[in-house]
């Protein structure tokens, strides 16, 4: 592996081509469902390469993702003791701040991260995110719109652009866009749920609303859309159909207390 790695891929200075494979692999365990192997993974990189500061970033995100907060905001600044510089790694300590309802420091490493490369579409992603989240919603439509016009095809951004439009009741630019998303990628659940949402607010296009929710849910292990879906039936008197929704959503969720209600009124 070694050798092949050597002879396809120059080495980052100081950093043997091996730990990049295996940082690649800890990404495609964590991606493919397999935490403890993802882990163990990143684990290994950092006891043998204690400056790698790309395993470190990436256990550190799935530590977050874990719940460990306080762990992960430790390897994060630990890390940025070795390259305080590094892009991803102060993106990914700014939406942990920003998931820790630390919004002012978070939007600070945000703007630091776009003062320094005012091209990083992560960083305008979060600050959008962390604007729209502290309810200043022409403050986040900058930073998404911006990502668009340096990368016209970035989804996440188009996407979040999308429901701020929604919310704030601009709903023929949000269909637009959310539209526009699906014909880039029609298997995106997230746009998927966006526009089903959007439709089921509008009287009349309760099936169109449906029909996004169901495409949404059929590639979606989540929640999100199952609960709007369930929502329509109710509405229409399809109670049978919901409760059938509403059982998975607490199969899948069993600490869901509005579905349990829900159920429990059908």
């Amino acid at each position: 592996i070694k050798r092949v790695m050597a002879e396809n891929m120059p080495a980052p200075r100081d950093i043997l081509p091996i730990e990049i494979l295996y940082t690649e692999y800890g990404i495609w365990a964590k991606d493919n469902g397999d935490a403890q192997l993802a882990l163990e993974t990143f684990q290994a990189i950092n006891a043998a390469s204690p400056y790698n500061v790309h395993s470190r970033t990436e256990l550190g995100r799935l530590l977050a993702e874990q719940g460990q907060a306080d762990e992960a905001e430790t390897l994060f600044r630990d890390a940025m003791k070795i390259a305080p510089k590094d892009l991803p790694l102060r993106v990914e300590l700014g939406r942990l701040l920003a998931e820790q309802r630390q919004p002012d420091k978070a939007e600070a490493l945000f703007r630091d991260v776009i003062k320094d490369a005012p091209q990083d579409v992560h960083a305008h992603v979060e600050l959008g995110r962390l604007l729209a989240e502290q309810g200043e919603p022409d403050e986040a439509e900058a930073p998404f719109r911006k990502v668009i016009e340096i990368d016209d095809k970035n989804l996440p951004a188009r996407v979040e652009l999308g429901r701020l439009l929604r919310k704030q009741r601009r709903l023929d630019e949000a269909e637009s866009l959310l539209e526009e998303i699906l014909r880039l990628n029609p298997a995106d659940f997230k746009t998927q749920t966006e526009l089903g949402i959007l439709l089921a607010r509008q009287p009349g296009r309760e099936e169109d609303a449906k029909c996004h929710l169901k495409a949404a849910i059929a590639v979606d292990e989540g929640n999100h859309a199952r609960i709007e879906l369930a929502r329509i039936l109710v509405k229409q008197g399809s109670h049978t159909e919901a409760e059938t929704v509403f059982q998975e959503i607490v199969r899948i969720d069993p600490q869901n207390g509005y579905s349990w209600t829900e159920l429990g009124s059908l």
